[in-house]
């Protein structure tokens, strides 16, 4: 989801620019430009910097179980954290909205994230 397309269409993308690359070497030639043929989507999804730090959050150890703080194991502290597949579904649920700009995007995004990094630091902060 974050790369913006399936593994099998990036291994074919690989392969294919690999084989062009391959066949210039072999006639002595530099290709021009190996990238031109792929085209990024029009509409691909913005994904806000401060994603990686609840996903990152998750895998820091609970300071009084002493085992990553997933969200499954958040919920015995009572503390709803969303699943990662969740999140990055909400993430592109709010991308659907494209054509009020990037800016508007991040922003919105950035707000749905935020309680969850707010609970997981302060829980991650807390001394038991």
């Amino acid at each position: 989801m974050l790369m913006d397309f399936g593994f099998n269409r990036r291994a074919y993308q690989v392969l294919e620019l690999s084989r062009k690359k391959w066949e210039c070497r072999k006639l002595k030639k530099i290709p021009c430009n190996p990238y031109q043929n792929y085209t990024t989507r029009k509409n691909s999804v913005v994904w806000p910097k401060e994603l990686q730090i609840p996903l990152n959050l998750k895998a820091a150890l609970c300071p009084k179980c002493k085992v990553p703080c997933g969200d499954y194991h958040m919920l015995t502290h009572n503390i709803f954290i969303p699943t990662d597949t969740v999140l990055l579904s909400k993430i592109i649920e709010i991308n659907k909205d494209y054509r009020k700009g990037r800016i508007f995007l991040l922003k919105t995004a950035c707000e749905y994230i935020k309680p969850f990094i707010d609970v997981l630091t302060l829980h991650l902060n807390c001394k038991h």
